[in-house]
């Protein structure tokens, strides 16, 4: 006997009669629709379990390798080894880079070494062109020796004849020269000279005399910084006072001076500027000095037979300048070439009757070879050489100087 149930048909209809056929049709399909999906995620569930053991076997060192792992481990493991090697070879890089910088830095002169080195320069030069630091005092010694010579006619009355005379001039002075810092900027100094001089003219007639020189002192000022390359420039001045034997007061033809006789004062101005290896420097200056008179100096007699005397002098004016150049030979050897250069006005003289006379303008160009030895960093020895180009200069000059520098 047929039976019937109300379910829902195949085309999604309700209310359809089935046969119990087509139940048990539909009810296997849908055991077969429930064992798919079950194979489905059995299949699922063993690639799960298959990926965990390929990690853990990967994981345990040396266990699990297979043919197709091995090439992957030994590429990986030479990528680190190249990494490290590159790693390590920056590091070598680096390090040289810094010992070379610190080799650099070592070598490289510092701003008061290079100071220090063009003040060594200069100094061979002359005090004019440096300071003293403070917290110093400086004292230097100087020797100079001067040659002059000529000739000249002189008339032989009792053998009624010329015959030509030579005349020599030989000058040594010895000057003590004290050094104070006043400021930074600002040094004072004070020179005692002692002269010593040898006169011979033709061949029996000679003089000697030795005395203090003209005491001076002065004063060496630099207004503007010369850091940042900028050239130095210093102010100086100087006072000479007449202490030495006046020129104007001795028995001329039986005497010889070791000073200038008259109050005079001398002011400009020295610069220097490094030029990659050498120095170079300049100046000039301006020379004054004050008129002399209460003078009783005999010159002589006139065509009347009275004496001709010497009431009053009133020295000319000079001006002049002086550039040149130093280099350094090693790091305690110097050099240095100069040139100076000094023109002076005439200088008036006034005689016991009211008249006066003058002299002629004149010009002094003198050319010198230097060199300086830092013996150490608190001396110095430097010798100078000079050469006079006209008949007015010596005909030469050799100079030592010896600064000493003490701490206060």
């Amino acid at each position: 006997m047929p039976c019937s149930f109300p379910v829902k048909s195949r085309a999604g209809m309700t209310g359809t009669e089935i046969t119990r056929k087509d139940f048990f049709y539909d009810f296997s399909i849908m055991q077969n629709e429930k064992g798919q999906k079950a194979l489905v995620i059995f299949r699922w569930l063993r690639i799960i379990v298959v990926c965990a053991a390929i990690v853990f076997v990967s994981a345990v060192p040396g266990s699990g390798k297979d043919e197709a792992s091995v090439p992957v481990n030994e590429s990986v493991q030479e990528q680190l080894k190249r990494q490290n090697e590159e790693i390590r070879k920056l590091t070598d890089d680096l390090r040289k880079i810094k010992d070379d910088a610190d080799a650099r830095g070592q070598l490289e002169v510092k701003p008061e070494e290079k100071k220090a080195a063009e003040d060594n320069l200069l100094d061979a030069v002359g005090r004019q062109y440096t300071l003293l630091p403070p917290g110093l005092i400086g004292l230097e010694y100087q020797l100079s020796y001067s040659y002059f010579s000529s000739d000249s006619l002189a008339f032989i009355k009792e053998e009624n004849r010329t015959k030509i005379e030579h005349d020599s001039n030989h000058n040594i002075v010895q000057t003590i020269t004290c050094e104070y810092p006043v400021l930074d900027n600002l040094t004072t100094n004070l020179s005692v000279p002692f002269a010593t001089k040898f006169d011979r003219s033709g061949q029996e007639e000679s003089m000697e005399k030795a005395d203090f020189g003209d005491i001076s002192a002065g004063f060496q000022w630099q207004p503007i910084s010369s850091a940042g390359g900028k050239a130095a420039v210093i102010v100086f001045g100087n006072a000479s006072f007449p202490t030495g034997k006046s020129p104007y007061e001795i028995v001329r033809g039986e005497e010889l001076s070791t000073g200038d006789g008259v109050y005079s004062f001398t002011g400009g101005f020295t610069t220097s500027r490094s030029a990659g290896s050498v120095m170079l420097f300049g100046g000039l200056f301006y020379y004054h000095a004050l008129a002399e008179d209460g003078l009783e100096q005999k010159h002589g007699k006139n065509k009347a037979g009275e004496d001709v005397i010497l009431t009053e002098v009133e020295p000319g004016d000079r001006i002049g300048g002086q550039c040149g150049v130093s280099w350094s030979m090693s790091y305690d050897i110097s050099m240095n070439l100069a040139y100076q250069y000094a023109y002076g006005l005439e200088s008036e003289y006034v005689w016991s009757d009211r008249s006066t006379s003058s002299s002629q303008s004149s010009t002094s160009s003198v050319i010198g070879f230097g060199i300086g030895w830092r013996v150490s960093p608190e001396t110095a020895i430097n010798m100078k050489v000079s050469a006079g180009l006209t008949n007015e200069d010596p005909d030469f000059m050799v100079s030592l100087r010896i600064p000493f520098q003490f701490v206060l």
